[in-house]
């Protein structure tokens, strides 16, 4: 009999066991880490999908900003964001891969912010006819209430871009942070003018505007919608509101920069539509819930739809952080 035959035949069960481990390859039981090439080029893979993504976005907000008449904001942003891009090369070109995902984040966060600005009529495109019955014809009712209305939306934004500056500092973005608090305030002045000439529609308009600004800033610096439950919103409705504006950007996004898209796959466009008609369906529930005043309830499915939809937009070849 072979001596390590011999050897096994008489050893106890513990050393048979440690025995029998040192015979085997070290992979069989161990695994070691992957070599720093491989975390380097999944970092390299990140950086470039982030760089797609933000040429995507950047042509939607093109497309947003013809439809509106609003060219020279899109060119702007467009003229930041290829900074932003620049320094993230040169952090790359340094091997700095990690530090150069910031500045991309970063571009995101604008042309979301960008784009959420535009959905709506800008205060200066509203007609004659609009702004005059907004100043002349609108009954003492319908003022206070249009009145009412602003404060309330004035005492949000309040709230939220305190919110806002505190997020800012705590993912060391002030920089960001100043722009959109200054671009909001500036904002702010101009509907309080157009309040006191009587211009409620435009005023409204503006602080709808800020609104969106603030609340896609935060959005987008958190990337987690975990995160951003835990803000303090002064009402379930208030909270509801945010959710519709996510849902609709969201799905906004996806039919701009997916559906679109020549090279998708049958498989993928089938896949894509199906999540598309369940997170319809799930909007159409929220709206009934919300109906009923069943504002927590509402939220929940609101939120669940936007979770489709984002899972559409990334099967799509579209990475939104979220």
């Amino acid at each position: 009999m072979p001596a390590i035959s011999r050897m096994i035949n008489k050893a106890p069960a513990k050393t048979l066991l440690v025995l029998t481990l040192s015979l085997l390859p070290i992979s069989s039981y161990a695994q070691t880490p992957p070599p720093p090439s491989y975390q380097v080029e999944k970092q390299v893979g990140e950086i470039e999908q982030l760089n797609n993504s933000i040429d995507s976005l950047l042509s939607a907000l093109g497309t947003a900003a013809e439809q509106q008449d609003r060219q020279p904001l899109a060119e702007e942003i467009s003229d930041k964001v290829q900074q932003l891009k620049a320094h993230s090369a040169a952090l790359s070109d340094q091997g700095l891969h990690r530090e150069a995902r910031q500045p991309l984040t970063q571009a995101l966060t604008m042309i979301k912010i960008a784009i959420n600005a535009l959905k709506g009529t800008a205060p200066e495109q509203l007609s004659n006819t609009a702004q005059a019955i907004s100043a002349d014809n609108a009954s003492e009712f319908v003022t206070e209430k249009r009145k009412a209305d602003i404060n309330k939306l004035q005492s949000s934004i309040d709230a939220l871009t305190q919110a806002l500056i505190s997020i800012g500092e705590e993912k060391q973005q002030q920089a960001m942070v100043q722009d959109v608090t200054t671009q909001v305030s500036e904002w702010e002045r101009q509907s309080g003018r157009l309040v006191e000439q009587g211009k409620l529609i435009q005023a409204r308009q503006l602080l709808d505007q800020s609104l969106v600004e603030v609340k896609t800033a935060i959005a987008s610096m958190r990337e987690s919608e975990t995160l951003i439950r835990s803000l303090n919103f002064a009402t379930k409705q208030e909270e509801f509101d945010y959710e519709v504006d996510r849902f609709d950007t969201y799905q906004m996004l996806l039919n701009m920069l997916v559906i679109p898209r020549q090279s998708l796959t049958s498989s993928q466009r089938e896949q894509i539509e199906q999540w598309a008609e369940q997170a319809d369906q799930h909007r159409t529930t929220a709206g009934e819930q919300a109906k009923k005043r069943d504002y927590e309830a509402a939220i929940t499915t609101l939120e669940q739809a936007a979770k489709v939809l984002l899972k559409a937009i990334r099967r799509g070849g579209v990475y939104l952080p979220g």
